[in-house]
């Protein structure tokens, strides 16, 4: 309606008729009410949401907003395009059903206790996306009060946090594996025995390990040429040992000769294995074996099984290349401890010999003297002195322990009787081509 004053203005006409009873209308009644200013209000507002959509709908997260019983009644742009729901399937309650299962009961939970305190909303959990894959986000909420004090329920926003949390998983997995090389390389330091070091070893690798495995270290007898198999862990020691103290050959020698590690995802029916009922046997399927490496030298194997198929990332083999290099230089280190130790036995040894001969003149007692000592130097089971009588035989002149006869005529050896020098065969015992 134009007023006199040219202006333009909306009203809104209200009345009633009154009527004889033969239904003629005597007169009408009613109201005219100029609404301009509430129709100015109702397009400001309308303006206003247009806006707010424009803004909502272009900004780089989803947004979310609920009347003050929680029934979702917006959803933007980004959520429909990230999750794939419309308005249909995802307003209300039904913004839920994208939330990964494990997660949907604690984050409603979560949701409702937020709505109820009529405060800060701050969850993560999982969200599908529109290819079917799972993504972290974080969820943000803050409650929508008016001026007067009314609640009309929250406005909020969801995140895709999945490369920050991988970022920080990784982190920590990390600083766990620092962590972990630390303790354990405190632990096999510890420690200058051989066998101590390679048991605290394995026992360690078990308990940071979280699924079933089996470790074994063998180490190579440069005297033999052989891989003697000193300590196992979640394996047959007995079986083990029999069937690994070999020759290395196969993915062993390859792991010596390169100093690489050898990787097989599947023992039982990879092509390169010899003999699968072994480690059928042993109840393991997939292995790293590992070099043990002290100053460009391969001392050995460290061999890590698992008891199903596994496909090994990069961070496995990195932490135990890692670990074997740790572990070569605390079996370094015992082995020069032990070699010192019996230089200096021995040294020991043979100046008390030196002094039994400075002290008495009495032969036998120095030879019994020698023949203790062999015993001990050398770790045998018995050792015998004899001496040239003049018709070239040898008689026993002292002896310890058991006492070996290379003749029927037992203490005395015919001249031109006993053993020649020879060299003796080595253990060539063959075994699986394995690591």
């Amino acid at each position: 309606m134009v007023w006199l004053d040219g202006s333009v203005h909306w009203i809104a006409d209200k009345g009633r008729g009154d009527y004889d009873a033969t239904g003629r209308c005597l007169r009408m009644r009613g109201i005219t009410l100029d609404i301009t200013r509430r129709k100015e209000t109702d397009e400001a507002l309308r303006k206003s949401e247009a806006r707010f959509r424009d803004m909502a709908d272009s900004a780089p997260v989803m947004i979310w907003i609920t009347r003050a019983d929680g029934f979702c009644i917006y959803l933007n742009k980004q959520w429909k395009d990230f999750t794939g729901q419309s308005d249909a399937s995802g307003l209300g309650f039904g913004w839920l059903d994208a939330v990964y299962p494990e997660d949907r009961e604690r984050t409603s939970e979560e949701f409702r206790k937020a709505m109820e305190r009529r405060d800060e909303l701050r969850m993560e959990y999982r969200l599908r996306r529109h290819d079917g894959t799972f993504r972290w986000v974080i969820d943000s909420g803050l409650p929508r009060i008016s001026q007067s004090g009314e609640f009309f329920g929250f406005i909020g926003s969801v995140i895709d946090i999945t490369d920050r949390k991988l970022a920080e998983e990784e982190r920590q997995s990390v600083l766990e594996r620092i962590r972990f090389l630390h303790e354990i390389g405190l632990a096999i330091n510890s420690s200058l025995d051989l066998q101590t070091i390679l048991e605290t070893l394995l026992e360690k690798i078990d308990l940071f390990i979280p699924y079933p495995s089996a470790t074994a270290v063998r180490l190579l007898n440069k005297e033999t040429g052989q891989l003697e198999a000193l300590a196992c862990h979640n394996l047959d020691a007995a079986e083990w040992k029999h069937y690994f103290n070999v020759t290395p050959v196969g993915r062993a020698k390859s792991v010596l000769e390169s100093k690489t590690p050898v990787i097989v995802r599947n023992l039982l029916t990879d092509s390169e294995t010899a003999n699968p009922s072994i480690y059928r046997r042993l109840g393991v399927v997939s292995l790293i074996g590992v070099p043990l490496i002290i100053e460009g030298e391969a001392l050995g194997i460290l061999n890590f099984f698992t008891k199903e198929e596994r496909e090994f990332t990069f961070e496995e083999i990195e932490f135990l290349m890692t670990l074997a290099g740790q572990a070569a230089v605390a079996m370094h280190n015992a082995r020069l401890y032990d070699e010192n130790e019996r230089r200096r036995r021995e040294a020991e040894e043979l100046a008390g010999i030196a002094r039994s001969l400075t002290e008495t003149l009495d032969l036998k007692a120095i030879g019994e003297r020698v023949v203790s000592s062999v015993v001990k130097l050398f770790s045998v089971k018995g050792a015998t002195v004899r001496l040239r009588e003049s018709d070239g035989s040898l008689r026993s002149f002292a002896a310890t322990g058991e006492v070996f006869s290379q003749t029927p005529a037992g203490a005395v050896v015919p001249a031109g009787a006993g053993w020649r020098a020879a060299p003796l065969p080595k253990n060539n015992r063959s075994g699986p081509p394995t690591c």
